[in-house]
């Protein structure tokens, strides 16, 4: 959940008691323990230990930065420090403001100072403070108030906060309706809200009745100006609760920054555009939307969220907002969630309702307490709701029947990409999209001519190491979306980038391989593949060093991909077998990501990727940098353009910048594009004796002429052969950009200083 706790307090007033006995450290970020993780102990000249503070300021920029990270994800967290000084509170409370995080101040100065001084005595020697350091706090706890925007809790309020969900009682309410997903449906909207009674004269709602919106309020649909302004509308209203869908997190997107990124999105944006609708309003709108709802109606208890959850653990604030909105497990995952809240439920009689997923015979009440509200309203199907009146409850659906009107002749998926079938229907029309098949498996990847005239689009960019079993309708394997160089896009121009980036900004070395995609063959074995193809040389190299690597865990690891339904992505750098532009000494795995095997691209977070990659002994990608703002972007922009510039001693192909809202952007150095030139003049000269990209390595390079003489020379040192129907062309080894820049630099600049 969206909630920030700072605890306030003495050494020894009991605060990570409170939580170790709470079971709270799942939730906690210490400065203490980062300080003994970073700088471990110091000690007097007396021989006493402490807990060193020679890296403090260390240590609270690395809390600064989990604590960002844990509201990311929107998870409840707790800073166990004493907040003596209330301006120490500033900066969590704007990252509150950004991340729409609930800040509480959990007060344990109530314990006296005498307490904590004789509490101080009985704790670790290492963890005792001098006395005075009390008596000192005590001074700035009067002297610093807690500002009056920030609700006070004592120990036991917070528990009760953190421990249970909040239950409402809404008795007064003659019904309770929930409403499943909208998706820019209006006139599907407005029909269910009259056949429910709804009167007409204010706004088809009911003022003794409550209704509860479970989120995915866009996108899909075609009438998502009138949805939203609707809904602005009657948001402040007593008997109406907004929850969160994941659709609403690119609404947020484009309300703070104006930019709002996917396919899903486009037309939204340009219809809430073109209605005019002021981001500010729908930025007022965003902060109203909860996570979940509880709520007691007529002895009965009803929970809704979007996503769908099996149980509500113990303590419910391990629960993140993230899980509340896209459901517990993986999307294909809610057959079983619905099943195990059945379990859960009869002990506890609580009522699931939840929209996101749809169960796998679309069944809108698969068991007693529990309600799918997801019927598929933007392709035509339903918008539901599940109304409690009194001791009645009753299921209502209404057929959508204004849907697809503005259909893309350019992107016929685009109003059916859910649906693997009409995808794969749409990737064998487009003419930039080459199709491979393997028996029941296709691979499908933009062509030379999508690459060449930029003929980008939600089809060519997705269908990049894209492998579909296109009998079954199902995603075999996926890498990335295609994304793009800086400067190689409009939206990818250092000027958009300043305004759309959101920050943090992570900064990950960018490798000099090819790609490597495995998934789970469906027998404790691994389906392996090269960019286009299982069958290439590229992907058997692969399939051997996966092999190698995993030894007898194959199967695991196979199993692990199933369970999951993903795909492992990896960058496989083999430097006798396949030499790129960057040196190697040895053949290396790396992996890069962990896809959802889904249309829509979704990987992972890194430190789950670290963590399967540890778990199965792969090395990950390595995440050089975390930066707060455009002008830290550039640095490492700046760095990249100079050629003698190196990282850690040395020369790398450049990095991969991935934002908050997970759009990645490839920055290549200029060191890597001058020898990635020289490469393409060496395979010229190896086929026709001349090249004229020298001309374009001259625009650039001082070098340029002197690297191109060298080029020829060493082109002359390989006798050619006939190589099919390529005629005559010189062996590997004179391509080899590594093995050429290592005899220039070693031998032909010496000769011709």
């Amino acid at each position: 959940m969206r909630a920030l706790y700072l605890l306030r307090g003495a050494p020894g007033s009991g605060k990570s008691t409170w939580i170790r006995e709470n079971g709270y450290e799942p939730l906690t970020v210490c400065p203490d323990s980062l300080r003994l993780a970073e700088a471990g102990l110091e000690f007097d000249v007396g021989g006493k230990p402490s807990i060193s503070q020679r890296s403090d300021k260390a240590v609270w920029h690395k809390v600064g930065e989990l604590v960002q990270a844990r509201m990311q994800k929107g998870l409840t967290t707790i800073l166990d420090s004493t907040m003596a000084d209330m301006h120490d509170s500033s900066r969590f409370r704007n990252l509150a403001e950004s991340y729409r995080y609930r800040v509480y101040v959990v007060d344990f100065t109530t314990i006296g100072m005498a307490e904590c001084e004789k509490r101080n005595h009985k704790r670790a020697q290492y963890s005792q403070v001098p006395e005075y350091s009390i008596g000192r706090m005590y001074t700035k706890f009067k002297r610093s108030a807690v500002p009056k925007s920030i609700p006070v809790l004592t120990p036991d309020e917070a528990k009760q906060q953190i421990d249970e969900p909040t239950l409402h009682n809404v008795d007064e309410y003659v019904a309770i309706n929930f409403i499943g997903d909208i998706h820019g449906c209006y006139t599907a909207l407005m029909d269910l809200l009259k056949g429910i009674g709804g009167n007409s004269e204010d706004d088809f709602l009911n003022e003794d009745e409550l209704y509860v919106f479970l989120g995915d309020y866009l996108d899909r649909g075609i009438e998502n100006a009138q949805v939203l302004d609707y809904l602005m509308r009657i948001s402040s209203r007593k008997n109406v609760r907004l929850l969160e869908g994941n659709h609403e997190k690119t609404l947020a997107l484009w309300a703070n920054s104006g930019e709002g990124r996917g396919a899903d999105f486009e037309k939204t944006r340009n219809q809430i555009e073109g209605a005019a609708i002021e981001p500010k309003k729908v930025r007022q709108f965003i902060r109203r939307l909860g996570q979940f709802g509880y709520y007691e109606y007529r002895e009965k208890k009803i929970f809704a969220c979007h996503g769908g959850i099996s149980c509500i653990p113990d303590p419910f604030g391990y629960v993140s907002a993230h899980d509340l909105i896209n459901g517990f497990g993986v999307y294909k995952d809610i057959d079983k969630v619905e099943e195990v809240w059945e379990d859960f439920s009869r002990s506890s009689g609580i009522v699931l309702v939840h929209g996101h997923r749809a169960n796998s015979n679309g069944s809108f009440h698969p068991y007693e307490r529990v309600y799918c509200l997801e019927g598929g309203v933007e392709h035509g199907g339903e918008i539901r709701c599940v109304r409690f009146q009194g001791g009645e409850i009753t299921t209502v659906e209404i057929e959508n029947k204004v849907f697809h009107v503005d259909s893309d002749s350019s992107d016929p998926a685009q109003n059916n990409e859910d649906d693997v079938a009409h995808v794969v229907a749409a990737l064998r029309a487009n003419n930039c999209i080459i199709e491979k098949r393997f028996d029941e498996v296709s691979s499908f990847n933009f062509s030379d001519k999508a690459f060449l005239k930029g003929k980008w689009n939600s089809q060519t960019i997705r269908a990049r190491g894209l492998f579909i079993d296109t009998e079954a309708n199902k995603i075999k394997a996926r890498s990335y979306d295609k994304f793009f160089n800086l400067e190689e896009r409009p939206e990818t121009s250092l000027r958009e980038l300043s305004k759309s980036l959101r920050f943090p900004v992570d900064i990950y070395l960018k490798e000099n391989g090819y790609l490597g995609i495995c998934a789970s063959d469906g027998k404790d074995g691994l389906f392996v593949a090269s960019k286009t193809t299982p069958k290439s040389e590229h992907a058997q190299r692969f399939a051997l060093r996966l092999e190698s690597r995993l030894g007898g865990r194959v199967a695991e690891f196979s199993r692990y991909l199933e369970d999951n339904d993903l795909s492992a992505v990896f960058e496989v750098i083999e430097p006798q077998d396949s030499p790129h532009i960057v040196e190697y000494d040895e053949p290396r795995l790396v992996m890069l990501a962990l896809v959802r095997n889904d249309i829509h691209f979704e990987q992972l977070p890194y430190l789950e990727l670290r963590d399967i990659a540890d778990r199965f002994g792969f090395e990950s990608k390595q995440l050089l940098d975390t930066v707060k703002n455009f002008k830290e972007f550039c640095v490492w922009v700046n760095n990249l353009e100079d050629e003698d510039w190196t990282f850690r001693g040395k020369h790398i192909e450049g990095i991969v910048a991935e934002d908050s809202s997970g759009f990645m952007v490839k920055v290549k150095g200029q060191w890597y594009r001058k020898w990635k030139c020289v490469r393409g003049i060496l395979q010229d000269i190896a086929r026709r004796g001349r090249s004229s990209k020298s001309v374009t390595l001259g625009r650039y390079y001082k070098d340029a002429d002197r690297i191109y003489e060298a080029a020829l020379e060493y082109g002359g040192m390989f006798p050619t052969q006939r190589r099919g129907r390529m005629g005559l062309c010189a062996p590997p080894r004179a391509e080899n950009v590594i093995a050429f820049r290592n005899w220039y630099e070693a031998e032909y600049l010496p000769k011709h200083p």
